[in-house]
């Protein structure tokens, strides 16, 4: 069994980084334009219903590590079918919801430079997101050191962004608080739910966790009163100090909290910077899915090729099939037309489905009755965020569905084989 590695400092880096990045540097604007002032309401809810359901992953990671994530818990919890077919669903949200930050990245770029619209700006999303797979070819302690000094990066900047932005705060811009009324604050916690996906995401290297049971407990609460103060911090400054124009017509206005006082050249630095912390901050993202890949391959549900490790432990034909599956998700989207709001749509429905399962799971097999509270608290949740999704969850329901079925199928041929190779 190889040596586990990583501490709760390493865990505290992993986490900031895994929610951070994109959610931080362009959610924001875009649950501005949903909800106008509200928008910062609608964090605060947002924060308050993440602790259940981030403080249960933290015990599943604790109680049950496994490269699988979440779906390490659904097995034992609610059976092998439903558990492979959950681990086959999250690793179908993990390609087709990271290329959200290669876009993201190329929205940032395209402040700097003109990048056509089409496929030449699918083709730049995708080299982000080949920048992430190539960094986890990296030692898993070595990464984890870059996490760190990316987490004090992304704190700092964000701390110098609105302390140079305090001059532009304009209060008057609170009124109205809610200019679309509690329909937009739904529209922001719907999207303002991809913020918070990455609780999980930490689940997938507990086997690699010194003593995971308290190292994540210790590193949960340090990560989510940092994420609280600035996601909190950010919203008002976005609301109180960006032109109403800028919300409407820029989704990436981080970058424009910045330059009305101090130059353009102060708004450029601000794009370059989120591109760094976007490309790197899904380094967490693509390490999680490639342990997830390994572990679908253990399961028989890719080819065990997948599995293949290199002498430093890192899955490198995992991140090649995701590499290879990227490209096919970003030129999907090309070709489909779809937006960043309609994958960020997909993905939360997706993601509500798959935490259900879990908690659900959790409710049956945790023993503490503290620990029980939690999850039925986040399971409850989880059906609140499914009601606010949506028309939407009628897609994630269907991709559920033709994931059991293929786990069914899959599982029904091996049967079958195996029966016949008995009777041989």
């Amino acid at each position: 069994m190889p040596k586990r590695k990583l501490s709760s400092t390493d865990l505290v880096g992993f986490y900031i980084s895994s929610i951070l990045g994109a959610g931080i540097l362009v959610i924001p604007g875009i649950a501005a334009q949903l909800a106008g002032p509200a928008s910062i309401l609608a964090w605060f809810l947002l924060i308050i219903g993440t602790i259940p359901i981030a403080l249960t992953f933290t015990i599943i990671a604790g109680r049950y590590p496994g490269h699988g994530g979440i779906t390490t818990i659904i097995y034992p919890g609610l059976g092998v079918t439903i558990g492979k077919s959950a681990a086959l669903m999250l690793g179908l949200t993990m390609i087709i919801g990271n290329p959200f930050s290669g876009l993201a990245a190329t929205s940032y770029l395209s402040e700097l430079i003109a990048i056509p619209e089409g496929w030449p700006f699918a083709t730049v999303a995708y080299g982000f997101l080949l920048l992430s797979v190539a960094y986890n070819f990296m030692p898993l302690k070595s990464s984890a050191l870059g996490q760190r000094i990316l987490t004090a990066s992304i704190i700092l900047i964000l701390l110098i962004v609105c302390l140079l932005g305090l001059p532009n705060v304009e209060t008057s811009r609170l009124q109205p608080f809610m200019p679309h009324g509690w329909d937009g604050v739904a529209g922001a916690l719907v999207v303002g739910f991809f913020s918070f996906l990455g609780w999980e995401n930490v689940v997938a290297i507990s086997k690699d966790v010194k003593d995971p049971v308290n190292s994540f407990r210790k590193a949960f609460w340090v990560s989510l009163g940092v994420i609280a103060l600035l996601y909190l911090m950010l919203a008002f400054f976005v609301v109180t100090a960006a032109p109403t124009d800028v919300i409407k017509e820029k989704i990436t206005i981080v970058s424009y909290l910045l330059p009305v006082g101090l130059g353009d050249w102060v708004g450029k630095f601000g794009a370059i910077f989120a591109i760094v912390i976007i490309v790197i901050s899904n380094n967490a993202w693509v390490m999680g899915a490639a342990r997830l890949m390994v572990s679908l391959s253990h399961q028989e549900i890719l080819p065990k090729s997948i599995a293949k490790e290199n002498e430093h432990g890192v899955p490198t034909n995992a991140l090649l099939f995701l590499a290879v599956g990227y490209a096919l998700a970003v030129a999907a989207y090309q070709a489909l037309g779809l937006s960043e709001e309609d994958l960020l749509a997909l993905v939360n429905a997706v993601f509500v489905i798959l935490y259900s399962l879990a908690f659900y799971s959790g409710i049956v097999l945790f023993k503490h009755k503290s620990e029980k509270r939690w999850a039925i608290s986040a399971l409850l949740l989880s059906m609140v965020f499914a009601f606010i999704v949506g028309k939407t969850l009628i897609w994630a329901v269907l991709i559920a569905t033709a994931s059991y079925i293929l786990v069914y199928g899959l599982g029904y041929r091996s049967q079958q084989k195996l029966q016949l190779e008995q009777s041989e």
